[in-house]
């Protein structure tokens, strides 16, 4: 079970390390979710790739062919009937934003979000800091009260569809033959606290 700290010194930082799916390439992918009550979610993850494959540069481009992060995550996993929002960025900012409850029922949200995401690319790795605000969870959800011991359900992906090695990496474990993100029952819970 990952805990979201509220700061972030103190944030417990986890691994994208499952490449169920025999990848050749299986880059180190590092993450972090704090939650700040007056503000909301934080997300921080971090590929150690140093040229990583951008070529897509506009908002709702097809980023998961490039070098491309991902969250997805169900805030409310109670309310079976809304589902899940899936962040997909490459290492220009681009992103794909929809939400949906599964794979082909899927609404793009990406004008919906008002919200910096920070890109940050060096010679080693490269990473994005996004912030969820409240506003926008309440915007999809009709709701966004969290409190310690709410539970959230997610996954972080790390893939590269079209990349000269393409890769698929999950932190919490996918059974499939093949690859596939949009499988809410394979969502981990994290717990605020």
């Amino acid at each position: 079970m990952y805990i979201i700290e509220r700061n972030i010194a103190d944030a417990t930082i986890e691994r994208v390390d499952q490449y169920p799916w025999n990848c050749a390439y299986q880059p180190r992918v590092e993450f972090y979710l704090i939650f700040k009550k007056s503000i909301g979610f934080i997300l921080n993850i971090k590929c150690f790739e140093s040229h990583p494959k951008a070529d897509y540069r506009n908002h709702g481009d097809p980023v998961y062919k490039d070098s491309c992060l991902e969250f997805f995550v169900n805030f409310f996993p109670e309310l079976e009937e809304k589902g899940y929002l899936n962040f997909e960025m490459n290492a220009n900012g681009a992103m794909l934003l929809c939400f949906g409850l599964n794979r082909t029922q899927r609404i793009n949200m990406i004008q919906r979000l008002e919200t910096k995401h920070h890109v940050e690319r060096t010679l080693d790795y490269w990473s994005i800091e996004l912030v969820i605000p409240l506003s926008f969870i309440h915007e999809i959800y009709d709701i966004s009260d969290f409190s310690t011991g709410h539970r959230i359900k997610a996954n972080v992906y790390k893939c590269g569809d079209c990349t000269d090695m393409p890769h698929y990496g999950c932190w919490s474990f996918i059974q499939s033959e093949n690859p596939d993100f949009h499988r809410p029952e394979y969502f981990a819970t994290m717990m605020l606290v």
